[in-house]
C-alpha cells in the first residue's frame, strides 16, 4: 500500500490527558500520523513508587517527570525512524532511549537507588505503531505496566496488552488493585513487552492509562462507555469531549487516552458500523449488570473475555 493510500485510511486521531490535580497530573501522551505510519501512546507516572517532589524540577514529583520523559523519548524515537519500518533493532533503540533519558535525569539529581519498593522516575508506558501491510495494517503494541492497548472494531473490543500485575486479570484487578511488577524507571530492571498483530480495516487502535478503565466495575463497561459516547457524538472532537465527561464522573485518577481510527471513511460511517455492537453490549451485558452480585458479574465476564483477550 502506497503512503498516500495509508493516509486515506486514516479517519482521525484524538488524544486527551486529564489531571485530577491542576498542573500536577502524572500522565502524558504522544501521538503522530505520518504518510506511511502512525503512533499512539500513553504514559502514567507511578506516584506510589516515586512521589518525591524535586525542587529543581519546579516542585514536580518524580512520577510527573517520568511520564513526560517517556513521551519525549517516544517522540524522539518515532522521529528518528524516518521512512523505515520499525523492527526489533528499532524497538531495542527505543528501550535504550528511555533508559538513557531517565538515567540522565536521575544522575542530575544525584539519586540514590533504593530498595525494590521504590523506583525513581517510574512510569508505565503503552504504545501502538501502525503501518500498512498490503490491504491490512500491521500494528506493534509495546508496554510496561498496566496501561492498556486495544483494538476496537465492529466485532468488539480486544485487549492486546497484558497487565504487568501478578495473578490478576482485567476483571479481578478492578477489585484487588494488584501490585505492578514491571514499570520503566531509573532502576533499569524492567522489560518493554511487544505484541504484533495484522489488523483488518476498519478498526480503532487505542492506548489508555488505568484512569480510563480502572474505576469501572467490569471490563465490559469500558467498551460500553466508548460505544455509548460515540453514539451520542457528531464528530471526533465531540466524541473526545463526551468520553472525558463520562470519565470525569467516575475516575479517581488522571485519565489519558490516545487513539486512531482507520478505514471507516467517515465519522457517520463509524457510528453506523459500530451501532450493532453497541446494542449487543447493552442487551447481553450492561443491562444485566445492575441486578447481579459480584460472583454473577464474574460469570458474565467469563463469557465476555472469550473474545476480549487476544489468543
Amino acid at each position: 500500500m502506497a503512503s498516500s493510500e495509508f493516509l486515506n485510511k486514516v479517519d482521525f486521531s484524538l488524544s486527551f490527558c486529564c489531571e485530577m490535580i491542576e498542573n500536577g497530573g502524572e500522565d502524558s501522551f504522544f501521538s503522530c500520523v505520518k504518510s506511511d505510519k502512525a503512533v499512539v501512546s500513553v504514559f502514567d507516572g507511578c506516584g506510589g513508587l516515586d512521589g518525591k517532589v524535586y525542587q529543581n524540577f519546579s516542585f514536580k514529583t518524580g512520577a510527573y517527570m517520568a511520564s513526560r520523559m517517556l513521551s519525549g523519548a517516544m517522540k524522539a524515537w518515532f522521529d528518528s525512524i524516518g521512512d523505515e519500518n520499525p523492527d526489533a533493532a528499532h524497538y531495542k533503540n527505543l528501550a535504550d532511549r528511555i533508559y538513557g533519558i531517565v538515567s540522565q535525569y536521575a544522575d542530575k539529581r544525584n539519586v540514590v537507588i533504593k530498595g525494590s519498593m521504590h523506583k525513581d522516575f517510574a512510569s508505565t508506558l503503552c504504545g501502538a505503531v501502525v503501518k500498512p501491510k498490503g490491504e491490512k495494517m500491521h500494528t506493534d503494541f509495546i508496554w510496561a505496566g498496566d496501561s492498556r492497548g486495544y483494538i476496537l472494531s465492529p466485532d468488539g473490543l480486544v485487549q492486546m496488552t497484558s497487565d504487568d500485575i501478578r495473578g490478576e486479570d482485567a476483571m479481578s484487578n478492578l477489585r484487588n488493585d494488584g501490585v505492578l511488577t514491571n514499570v520503566a524507571s531509573a532502576k533499569g530492571n524492567y522489560l518493554i513487552n511487544k505484541r504484533s498483530a495484522t489488523v483488518t480495516y476498519p478498526a480503532i487502535i487505542i492506548c489508555a492509562t488505568d484512569g480510563c478503565f480502572g474505576y469501572l466495575s467490569t471490563p465490559m463497561e469500558f467498551e460500553d462507555l466508548l460505544l455509548d459516547t460515540l453514539s451520542k457524538s457528531k464528530c471526533a472532537d465531540e466524541w473526545s469531549k463526551n468520553i472525558q465527561a463520562q470519565l470525569k464522573n467516575i475516575s479517581g485518577d488522571d485519565y489519558t487516552m490516545s487513539l486512531i481510527s482507520l478505514g471507516f471513511s467517515s465519522f457517520n460511517s463509524l457510528k453506523k458500523q459500530m451501532a450493532p455492537r453497541k446494542e449487543f453490549i447493552k442487551k447481553h451485558y450492561i443491562e444485566r449488570l445492575s441486578n447481579l452480585e459480584y460472583e454473577q458479574k464474574v460469570a458474565l465476564w467469563e463469557k465476555y473475555k472469550e473474545d476480549y483477550y487476544v489468543v
